[in-house]
């Protein structure tokens, strides 16, 4: 298995390390997608790029909504330019039927219509609802006032 981390998709000059933006998406089998949403990013992966991936590409997004164009995203799975995706992110939260295209097309995939063939998994935004994250929240929730109450810093951000 070959790793890559793909440089920015504007910029000419490939830093150590990374591979174009534009060889990445052609040669990867699966695409990770973990980066913040801005402006540069919003809607990176859309028509164009899908119709450069390989059919065989996996796309999994937990990084935000918005990032890949949700709508050329169900196209790019009708037309078979990709084998599958999944995220757990959507441009509107929460995600339903109403205002998601994804969740409305893993609706009629359920129904039998569309033939995604379980080509597209869609889970919520709530990873980190773990016991042990939950209960990390709860000791630093109360730290935190307790701090404050005795006039201390605490977890201060710079």
């Amino acid at each position: 298995m070959t790793v890559q981390l793909a440089e920015r998709k504007d910029t000419s000059s490939i830093r150590p390390g990374r591979t174009s933006f534009s060889e990445t998406i052609k040669t990867s089998t699966v695409l990770f997608i973990t980066l913040p949403l801005t402006p540069s990013t919003a809607n990176l992966l859309s028509v164009p790029e899908f119709s450069l991936m390989r059919p065989d590409v996996l796309i999994i997004n937990v990084a935000r909504g918005g990032i890949v164009d949700e709508d050329a995203l169900v196209d790019a799975l009708k037309e078979k330019w990709i084998q599958g995706a999944a995220t757990d992110v959507f441009v509107e939260e929460p995600a339903g039927k109403e205002n998601s295209v994804l969740v409305r097309t893993a609706r009629e995939w359920e129904e039998g219509i569309g033939g995604l063939n379980g080509r597209l998994v869609l889970s919520p935004h709530v990873a980190w609802w773990a016991r042990a994250s939950i209960e990390k929240l709860k000791w630093t929730v109360s730290a935190n006032v307790v701090g404050w109450a005795r006039g201390e810093v605490v977890n201060q951000v710079l």
